[in-house]
């Protein structure tokens, strides 16, 4: 069931769906999600479950965060190395194509999520939103500063929406190079204070 809830100052007036974060809400047990998930984890402890799965029609890492056993966070992470041929590739190849792919998902998830919460606030920290992909490419590809990030942040009275293209080093043997990658993090507010946030509708988040 979806509700309509109207959020003008923060952004936020569209149909939001009744979970947090998948088919979620903040402060499930992590016993309660083993059991929905149809697949085995790819890696589980006390406070992170990670699954395969696939977002937006892109293959990607799927992670629960935990606090205390209870839901606080989640996220996707797309990293195409093997979509861009993997270690069979040269590496300066690889990279150029981990750089659009990159780019592309970037601004196709900000088209996505914008539609669903809202276009994000004019201001510094999403000034990359509604660039061109060859500006995000050029941005995130940058070797100048490996600490530089494509960012978009939509921010909810139950949940916070970032999603952030980067680049890092890695490799093995001694033997780095830069690889790109893709985060959309979901992060929620604490149990305390969202309780208090909608007596009548239990939550205004995603």
């Amino acid at each position: 069931m979806k509700r309509v809830v109207f959020l003008a100052s923060l952004g936020w007036a569209c149909t939001l769906p009744a979970a947090d974060f998948r088919e979620f809400s903040w402060g499930e047990p992590i016993a309660a999600i083993q059991g929905a998930e149809a697949a085995w984890p790819v890696f589980a402890t006390d406070s992170l479950l990670e699954y395969d799965t696939e977002y937006a029609g892109r293959p990607m890492s799927l992670l629960y965060r935990f606090a205390g056993g209870r839901l606080d966070g989640g996220s996707y992470h797309f990293e195409p190395f093997h979509q861009c041929g993997g270690k069979a590739t040269v590496p300066a190849r690889r990279y150029a194509c981990e750089k659009r792919q990159v780019s592309t998902a970037f601004l196709d998830l900000v088209r996505r999520l914008s539609r669903q919460y809202g276009r994000p606030a004019d201001d510094a920290l999403n000034a990359l939103c509604f660039r061109d992909a060859a500006s995000i490419e050029r941005y995130v590809g940058s070797r100048d500063d490996f600490a530089r990030s494509a960012m978009c942040v939509w921010q909810g009275p139950i949940t916070t929406v970032t999603l952030n293209a980067s680049h890092a080093l890695g490799g093995t043997d001694d033997r780095y190079h830069p690889y790109a990658e893709l985060q959309l993090v979901f992060s929620g507010v604490p149990t305390a204070v969202a309780a208090g946030t909608d007596a009548d509708s239990g939550r205004q988040g995603l």
